[in-house]
């Protein structure tokens, strides 16, 4: 059988106005069935310390005799009998430190420095002596008094609180507009708190603890409140608790939750966090203000390499530009915007001429190299559809200098997202170029993906066979006419890795079948049958997967095939 628990360990008795310890004066009745007659009698009336209802004596099946609410009392916590036994202990140890010497030297000094507080209505005051009432509900707090017309109410606490306690009063107090004021006397908050958090955080949402300033003659609270502090070093925001010794007419009352406050925390945590925000962006101006000026020294720097170089490669001495690279191997993706301002190559002058079109106004073959170099780079940003004010584009220039079979700047102008108009595609058909780059600047024109274009150099044979097939007239080679047989055979002697792709393609547009009429001694069949038996998935498969899927969609179920 476990030990017998009494969920009311205290009771008031109505005739002393005592706080009674029910194990004790049960334990000192010689018959308990006495003192339940003597109740039963109204002799003695005993109420409850928490809700100020009648109590009763009765009796468990055990014979043992115990306090009780009346059959048809009010709700109360210790009559619902929801505590855990460790609320509940915490809870009735709550009460008995209301009869210790310490509470009572508390509430009686606490009652005292009101009475002299200058805005408290002397007549409301009372100290632990009765309820207040409201409605069907009542508490007993320690001190109670009227400040500018506030309810205000003080509790007394001398030892870890019970949740339960905490809650019944809070609750209590914010629902019926009373401001409750906690005295936690020899309550530690940097370590407590972290003991029970939880239950802190009802008492103040302003982070801020009370205890009596014993050592003042006039009313006085020592409150110890949470502030922030900037750490420069750090640039960051730390928590600190200060103590400090405040008038009660320095409190605050916040009329939301009815909590009495010295200091807001948050409105503390706003102010700094304004101070460290104004730190933190001196301290990003001043490292913007570092990171530009180094970008500035390594600008100079790069121009002036570039500048030598060029010059050397205008008279003829040819230098790589490579170590230009190595130098800007340092710039920082972030610091990429910042660079190229700088730098000024993807700028338009006064006259409206873009910069990197002077390299072609007059045009020297020593500047090709730089072109290039400007081109290829990752790190220097150049707008390839730039125009000039006249509409000239840069690949225009290149026409214009009889540069377009410069492969590199071509297929850099056309990887960058350029798109040739109606006229400079007209213009290409008609220059002197090799068939081949007509038709290469042609396709690669075409491409939508122009991560595809610099690829698409290494497949030029790929390229102009499958535009050949799609335009039914072979280009970019030097064969007469549409000698298509003998264009297979080309195809099947040296492309057996894509036949499957070529065979399909020829079927597709219908030239295969006068292809095989052709095909009189049945040769090109016999080399057709040994490419299908040679095929296989190399390393160029995917590339040219890629390609196809991009410029032939009508090819590209070839691989289903």
């Amino acid at each position: 059988m476990g030990k017998f628990e009494r969920s009311i360990k205290h009771a008031v008795n109505l005739s002393t106005g005592e706080l009674v310890n029910a194990e004790e004066r049960l334990s000192k009745e010689n018959d308990p069935f006495d003192l339940r007659g003597q109740v039963g009698l109204k002799h003695e009336n005993f109420e409850c310390y928490e809700c100020g209802q009648k109590l009763t004596l009765a009796t468990s099946k055990n014979q043992r005799i115990h306090f009780r609410h009346t059959r048809n009392s009010s709700p109360c916590i210790l009559k619902d009998e929801g505590l855990s036994k460790t609320e509940a202990r915490l809870f009735n140890e709550t009460i008995a430190s209301k009869e210790s010497q310490r509470h009572k030297d508390l509430k009686n000094k606490l009652g005292e420095h009101l009475l002299q507080t200058k805005g408290v209505d002397r007549d409301t005051v009372f100290i632990d002596n009765r309820f207040i009432v409201r409605g069907d509900e009542k508490r007993r707090p320690d001190v109670y008094g009227k400040y500018h017309d506030r309810e205000i109410v003080f509790e007394i606490q001398l030892s870890r609180l019970s949740i339960s306690y905490i809650l019944s009063r809070s609750i209590f107090y914010k629902k019926h507009g009373i401001y409750l004021v906690w005295i936690l006397d020899n309550f530690n908050v940097q370590e407590d708190q972290k003991a029970f958090e939880l239950d802190i955080k009802y008492l103040s949402e302003h982070q801020n603890f009370f205890h009596l300033d014993e050592s003042s003659s006039e009313f006085r609270l020592m409150c110890e409140f949470k502030t922030s502090v900037v750490v420069e070093s750090l640039l960051e925001l730390r928590d600190k608790w200060v103590k400090k010794s405040v008038n009660f007419n320095q409190l605050k009352f916040d009329s939301r939750n009815y909590q009495v406050y010295y200091k807001n925390f948050e409105q503390l945590k706003a102010h700094q966090q304004t101070k460290l925000d104004h730190f933190i962006q001196e301290a990003q101006r001043k490292e913007e203000l570092e990171n530009r000026t180094r970008l500035e020294w390594s600008v100079n720097e790069i121009k002036e390499e570039l500048r030598t170089r060029l010059k050397d490669n205008r008279s003829g001495r040819y230098r790589s530009y490579e170590p230009v690279s190595e130098m800007m191997n340092n710039i920082s993706k972030e610091d990429l915007p910042s660079f190229n301002e700088l730098l000024g190559f993807n700028s338009t002058g006064e006259d409206g001429v873009p910069f990197i079109f002077k390299f072609f106004r007059p045009f020297h073959e020593g500047n090709l190299g730089l072109v290039e170099f400007i081109l290829d780079s990752e790190t220097i940003i150049i707008d390839v559809n730039a125009r000039d004010k006249n509409g000239v584009s840069l690949f225009g220039l290149l026409a214009l200098n009889n540069l377009l079979n410069r492969d590199s700047i071509v297929r850099r102008i056309l990887t960058g997202g350029y798109v040739l108009s109606s006229e400079e595609l007209g213009a290409i058909s008609r220059s002197e170029i090799d068939p081949f780059r007509k038709v290469m600047i042609e396709v690669c024109n075409r491409i939508s993906n122009r991560e595809l274009v610099e690829g698409s150099y290494m497949y030029i044979d790929v390229i102009l066979i499958l535009e050949s097939i799609n335009r039914k007239r072979i280009v970019g080679y030097n064969w007469q006419g549409d000698e298509w047989l003998s264009f297979a055979n080309y195809v099947v002697r040296n492309h057996h890795n894509q036949w499957r792709l070529f065979e399909h393609a020829f079927k597709k547009k219908g030239l295969w079948e006068p292809i095989l009429v052709r095909d009189r001694k049945q040769t090109f069949i016999s080399k057709v049958d040994d490419a299908r038996s040679r095929f296989y998935r190399d390393n160029d498969h995917k590339f040219v997967s890629n390609l196809v899927k991009d410029l032939y969609p009508d090819f590209q179920d070839w691989e289903h095939l």
